[in-house]
């Protein structure tokens, strides 16, 4: 049995990230696989110089069983003198409110539940308990999505944190061999007898199928995943560079490309561009995510065409928008039409992504790059969306212009032009339009005379 120990030992110290010095915090559900985890990290803590405690989540779906559940890990962490943290999660009730199934709000609350741990209690890194069975069922379901199989990653990052897998050279059958030999014991989830989804189904009727024919196959397949992987990161490393030579404007809120640039791309680093933009999108999230092969294929349909506006619409309030030659990989905005705020002195107001700030010219002490400031000289000011016959007369023109007109001049998306933010005064006259234009009696960055500055920032 200590070959096992062994061969974890020697996959922890083959991954980029350490663990010598380190706090770790082990999930564990009471099952065979994060059981067995539990007692081979508490072996290995001596060699390796950690700190570990172990954390649990009960998703109240099992009633008195799944409570038992808490019961047994709380036990088992005692048993080691290792702290302990819990929670119990109304799974069934956050189900409905959020309109989504099981397994998915399963993960999102348990794995933020691990990460408010992490931050509270300075942990570094997070161990799960994923094997190789585990490895191979995801590259299958990867499959069936029309994806390339690469499995599960042994290391990705988690928030400011990092997530780590040490049981991915392992199967399931040598975790049970290796609990057994012990009498250590663990606890069932019947749930995962079930047939019910596609990952069980893979699990019970597949693989058993597939051993028969090649009783080797677990170590074959994992050695075709681990090359498909090098695969990925060495295309990943040129996309990142691709990236480089497409990107316009790079924020935590959006990212803009230039679609002329991204269509001189190679197709397979375009899709791989597509993902780095997604990941960037959705980097707030705790688990990681997978998109169909429909959708990316989608997106770098619409990044390929040569005119024209169109939106590819995302999981969770997220869209790939595509305007003449930009395309926005962006929150979708939720301002609409008829929407209008007060601009008080010296208050800081978030309209969208854009960021208002009315103070004195004398508070000013410097000007910075990120940000635009209007001098002007009222301060009874409003922002508000357009209205019919808004017009606006800027410096150079001879009469007041249409901000319809002005809106088509400067090609800005019609999904957009009813949510940009208009700055009135008290006669309702429009004096800026943000980052297009603004009236001639009103001065962009510059003024001495002015008693008022407008700051505005858009991330």
């Amino acid at each position: 049995m200590d070959s096992l120990i062994h061969k974890i030992q020697r996959h922890i110290l083959t991954l980029k990230t350490e663990v010598q010095h380190q706090k770790l915090l082990v999930a564990c559900s009471g099952g065979i696989d994060s059981v067995a985890l539990v007692h081979l990290i508490d072996e290995l803590k001596q060699q390796l110089n950690f700190q570990y405690g172990i954390v649990h989540v009960d998703h109240m779906l099992r009633g008195q069983q799944s409570y038992e559940d808490l019961q047994f890990v709380q036990q088992l962490s005692a048993n080691y003198g290792v702290p302990f943290y819990s929670e119990r999660i109304d799974i069934p009730k956050l189900v409905v409110q959020h309109r989504d199934n099981v397994q998915q709000r399963c993960r999102i609350e348990r794995y933020d539940f691990f990460y408010r741990v992490m931050e509270r209690e300075g942990y570094d890194l997070l161990l799960t308990a994923h094997h190789l069975d585990d490895h191979i069922e995801t590259a299958m379901m990867q499959m069936l999505r029309g994806q390339k199989p690469i499995g599960i990653l042994a290391e990705r990052p988690f928030h400011t944190k990092q997530l780590l897998r040490p049981l991915l050279q392992v199967t399931k059958k040598e975790l049970l061999t290796y609990l057994q030999a012990r009498q250590y014991p663990y606890r069932h989830d019947p749930s995962n007898d079930e047939d019910d989804y596609v990952r069980n189904a893979i699990r019970q009727h597949v693989l058993p199928e597939i051993e028969k024919i090649e009783p080797n196959y677990s170590k074959l397949v994992a050695r075709s995943l681990r090359g498909n992987q090098l695969d990925e990161q060495a295309l990943n490393d040129l996309a990142k560079a691709s990236l480089k030579r497409v990107q316009i404007e790079s924020s935590k809120s959006r990212q803009i490309i230039d679609c002329n640039a991204f269509q001189k791309e190679a197709s397979a680093l375009q899709s791989r561009v597509i993902l780095i933009l997604l990941n960037y999108l959705y980097s707030n999230q705790n688990e990681e995510i997978t998109y169909s092969k429909r959708l990316l294929n989608r997106i770098q349909a619409e990044l390929n065409r040569e005119a024209g506006e169109q939106v590819v619409h995302l999981p969770n309030g997220y869209q790939v928008r595509r305007s003449y030659n930009r395309a926005y990989f962006e929150k979708r905005e939720r301002l609409k039409r008829g929407t209008e705020l007060s601009l008080p002195l010296n208050t800081i107001v978030q309209w969208g992504s854009y960021t208002f700030q009315l103070c004195f010219q004398k508070d000013i002490q410097s000007f910075e790059k990120s940000k635009q400031y209007y001098s002007l000289s009222e301060s009874d000011l409003r922002i508000r969306t357009r209205r019919e016959g808004d017009r606006l007369h800027w410096e150079g023109m001879e009469r007041p212009k249409k901000l319809a007109r002005l809106f088509i001049d400067e090609k800005i998306a019609k999904q957009q032009r009813d949510a940009w933010p208009i700055i009135v005064n008290e006669r309702d006259e429009v004096l800026v339009v943000p980052y297009l234009r603004c009236r001639y009696d009103v001065r962009l960055n510059e003024s001495d005379e002015q008693k008022y500055v407008l700051v505005v920032e858009r991330n």
